[in-house]
């Protein structure tokens, strides 16, 4: 969101280096020798036991449950338990004192028990809007072509808010004109047929849909209420307007950011 950003106020990015984000998998990020390094979450529960709190991108919960098969099978742990639930991953690993101590001591326990998946850093194929596969260098790459394709739905996006408003803005405008007509007894109820109604509507640039409207809602009150409402439309229009569509965007972006700032340390 970042470079994002960047990019849209200053037509730049900065040198970021930026990690993978996989949906559901915690754990840590790291660069290595170029390639990115997912590690699966852990943590020592107490002396003897060691709970794998989340796998690497690349492992199903069945093939882990094999892998630590194994590992009894080779008297490197004693036992595990599969404390897994519906949308977490947990599994709590009995081994000697001393062995866990030593192995932690030594760093290794991803390693050890398969936490450890790497990417490759330029492996950066994409499916294209057109359905073509395409290849980039780098994820500033990928992220330039993501804001230019993006940045064309703003227009779309901004003349649909402007065509929204217009309509908005008619519908009022032959509303209070229909309020106007009643008091000013041009509209009489009593003497005019639907026909004549609709024909009114239709020489007034006004919805047929006002016909369906309460009485009670064509009162006085209501009419300054709809000039009121259609004067802030007006000022609205003005402002939509002249908004730059990569304005739009940078606003869209740092509403995210914010969002994102409540459950994540972003850095700058």
């Amino acid at each position: 969101a970042i470079a994002v950003r960047d990019l849209l106020s200053n037509g730049s990015v900065a040198d970021y280096q930026l990690c993978p984000y996989v949906n559901g998998h915690t754990g840590v990020w790291s660069y290595w020798r170029g390639q990115f390094e997912h590690c699966g979450p852990w943590h020592r529960k107490n002396t003897t036991t060691l709970s794998i709190d989340g796998l690497p991108i690349n492992t199903t919960l069945e093939k882990y449950r094999g892998f630590l098969n194994s590992l009894i099978d080779q008297g490197f742990i004693r036992k595990w338990t599969d404390m897994s639930a519906k949308g977490t991953t947990k599994f709590e690993i009995q081994m000697r004192q001393d062995q866990l101590t030593q192995i932690i001591e030594e760093g290794a326990v991803p390693a050890l028990f398969n936490l450890i998946h790497r990417l490759p850093s330029d492996n950066l194929t994409c499916i294209m809007p057109d359905n073509s596969i395409r290849r980039f260098e780098s994820p500033m790459q990928v992220i330039r072509e993501f804001v230019d394709f993006r940045l064309k739905f703003y227009g779309l996006r901004k003349q649909r808010i402007i065509n929204d408003i217009k309509a908005r803005m008619t519908y009022l405008d032959g509303l209070i004109k229909f309020i106007a007509a009643i008091n000013a007894g041009e509209v009489n109820f009593k003497t005019m047929t639907k026909h004549d109604l609709e024909l009114w509507c239709q020489a007034n640039n006004a919805s047929k849909s006002i016909l369906q409207i309460a009485v009670y809602n064509l009162t006085t009150d209501n009419l300054k209420k709809h000039v009121a409402e259609l004067g802030k439309l007006e000022h609205e229009l003005e402002r939509v307007s002249k908004l730059a569509e990569r304005d739009m965007y940078i606003a869209d972006v740092n509403e995210l950011i914010g969002h994102l700032q409540k459950f994540y340390v972003i850095e700058h």
